[in-house]
């Protein structure tokens, strides 16, 4: 492990495994950086450091602080990094849920705790995203496994979006992402990532926060998607084996 993922460099350079973990598979707040070409992972970094890549949240303290890590990294810190996380094997530990009434959650930094006493609510038109054992997931636990709470219908219709999109239904997402949606080329695997970190990032491209290089392949992906169209894209996906 190189000693920007395990240490950083004071005082901007964060060690990169504090938030996507020594193993890569990060967590809901961020990105599983497993597995991930060097060429786009570079490119991701010098997009943050640009300021090509943003949040669509205004003073989204994860975005800040790895634009900050991005413009002090060196280039050669970048490159032992990507070639570090591209030799890892990406997993996932998310679980994702079709429920109408889910546990009661508060917010806990940049993601919810599950509260399992209190009565269920309504889960309506969202995803509910969270660690199953919240005292493991807070020591950085790798192993920490989550919960996605869906709205029910949502992975049937996920994964009609993903093989049917597009003003003539003629986009599907394994054309770039390769089959399996497990990366292809230079072009990221979407399969068992986050669900909410999949929404943040198609919200993203459709808010303009995230552009430049190949993330101009994305705007006629996401021109007229809908919340509703990106929730249930990102259960299917997220319910899917790295």
């Amino acid at each position: 492990m190189p000693s920007v993922v395990s240490y950083g460099r004071a005082p901007e350079v964060r060690a990169c495994g504090y938030c996507h973990l020594p193993t890569g598979n990060g967590r809901p707040e961020n990105a599983r950086l497993a597995g991930l070409p060097v060429e786009y992972f570079i490119a991701q970094v010098k997009a943050f450091r640009e300021g090509t890549r943003k949040s669509f949240v205004d003073g989204r303290a994860p975005t800040i602080n790895m634009t900050k890590t991005a413009v002090a990294m060196q280039d050669q810190e970048i490159a032992a990094a990507a070639t570090y996380y591209a030799s890892l094997r990406p997993q996932s530990f998310v679980r994702v849920v079709e429920a109408a009434e889910v546990p009661q959650a508060e917010i806990a930094g940049w993601l919810y705790k599950f509260n399992t006493v209190a009565p269920r609510q309504p889960l309506a038109d969202r995803i509910l995203e969270g660690p199953e054992d919240f005292t493991q997931f807070e020591l950085r636990d790798p192993d920490s496994r989550y919960i996605a709470y869906v709205p029910p219908g949502s992975l049937a219709l996920g994964k009609r979006l993903a093989q049917t999109w597009g003003d003539h239904q003629e986009l599907e997402c394994s054309s770039c992402h390769g089959p399996g949606y497990k990366g292809k080329d230079q072009v990221p695997g979407i399969a068992g990532r986050s669900p909410t970190s999949l929404v943040r990032q198609l919200y993203d491209f459709k808010s303009g926060a995230r552009r430049g290089g190949q993330s101009s392949e994305m705007d006629k992906v996401v021109k007229y998607m809908k919340n509703s169209d990106m929730l249930a894209l990102a259960a299917y996906l997220g319910s899917l084996a790295p």
